[in-house]
């Protein structure tokens, strides 16, 4: 099996061992024909013990391997899961399942019938989670790209105002101000996360928008303002231009 299906088929072989109602009852007709042919192979009689019969499923090795969610079967379990099988050819006597005009091969076949209805239903299982896997897979993957691309426009973006001469210093003198709440950091929005251009445009727009706040309109430093914002205005048509092309 690739690596690519090695996780749905271990999802897959979790449920097999952690069944829902629909599996259940395949297991557990696995558990008690294995059992019931070893009883009747090797007692060569047509009885066998209820209570024995319950004693070898639930210490069967393949009950072992399953969760501790499994229950254990109880005769009345048993006895449902043989009606069906053998319907109007066992009848019980003194704690024994007694059966009728049934070969010994008869149970083997039955077992392998079954146990081939299990297989069929695992690897049917495992084709739908593979489906489901490299649906998500390719989901996840084209997530990773865009965020690669969306932090090399950023990094982009963010080197070009640097290197221009109003923006970066402009910034850099912006002192904390109960005018304006949650001032905007240059160095964490080099490390943020952006969802598209126009969130990041918004982000830089609040560091020239607190400067502004900060700003008596009409002085020096407002006008080198209104110019930072050419400048960024300007990166990002730089940008949106390089996307489109």
């Amino acid at each position: 099996m690739t690596k690519a299906s090695s996780a749905p088929a271990k999802v897959a072989i979790h449920r097999a061992l952690n069944p829902p109602h629909k599996y259940a009852m395949n297991i557990n007709k696995v558990l008690i024909l294995e059992s019931l042919y070893e009883l009747l192979l090797n007692g060569q009689t047509n009885r066998v013990s209820l209570v024995r019969l319950q004693t070898d499923v639930n210490n069967h090795p393949m009950t072992k391997q399953l969760s501790s969610q499994w229950q254990t079967l109880k005769i009345n379990d048993i006895l449902d899961v043989i009606k069906v099988i053998f319907p109007k050819q066992t009848s019980l006597s003194d704690g024994q399942i007694i059966f009728y005009n049934l070969q010994i091969v008869e149970i083997r076949d039955t077992l392998l019938e079954v146990v081939k209805e299990c297989q069929t239903a695992l690897v049917k299982e495992v084709k739908l989670l593979e489906q489901q896997y490299h649906s998500i897979k390719n989901q996840d993957d084209m997530k990773l790209r865009r965020e690669r691309i969306m932090g090399m426009y950023r990094d982009t973006i963010l080197a070009k105002l640097q290197s221009f001469k109003y923006f970066h210093p402009l910034y850099g003198k912006v002192e904390p101000s109960p005018v304006v709440h949650n001032l905007m950091d240059l160095e964490k929005i080099k490390g943020m996360s952006i969802e598209n251009l126009s969130h990041l445009q918004l982000t830089l727009q609040k560091c020239i928008t607190d400067s502004v706040m900060l700003t008596k309109v009409g002085s020096k430093r407002y006008q080198e303002v209104m110019l930072s914002q050419g400048e960024l205005d300007d990166t990002v048509k730089f940008v949106r231009y390089a996307m489109d092309n």
